[in-house]
């Protein structure tokens, strides 16, 4: 066998060795959302724009969607959490989702509200 890592069933084969890996996290389909209320996902929506801040690729976005419907779908408040480029020590509004918001509801279809610094 030329395996160097392979994980199957939770299992970890590394050069003909078998070690158990860690406990794997549940999906979301197994949590029992009855007493959650709010729900914070981290999402990479450090997404390409042009000159006039159009999204060039919703990708990302688009692979998001899934999970905010589904956590939506709970009834519970979703907060998520990205960054947009690479700001320095101040804040520059060329980093801002501000000019964003509305194109990631478009594509999300759901009505987002923008936390800023300023809030």
């Amino acid at each position: 066998m030329n395996i160097q890592s392979a994980v199957i069933e939770g299992t970890k084969i590394l050069k003909n060795s078998y070690i158990k890996t860690a406990k794997l996290e549940p999906c979301l389909s197994e949590i029992n959302f009855n007493n959650i209320k709010t729900v914070g996902i981290r999402v990479d929506f450090n997404i390409p724009v042009d000159e006039n801040f159009k999204i060039t690729d919703n990708t990302r976005i688009l692979r998001a969607r899934d999970t905010i419907r589904f956590v939506k779908d709970q009834n519970c408040k979703i907060l998520l959490l990205s960054h947009f480029g690479r700001p320095k020590k101040t804040f520059d509004k060329k980093f801002s989702f501000q000019a964003l918001i509305n194109q990631f509801s478009e594509v999300l279809d759901v009505k987002l509200n923008l936390l800023t610094y300023e809030s």
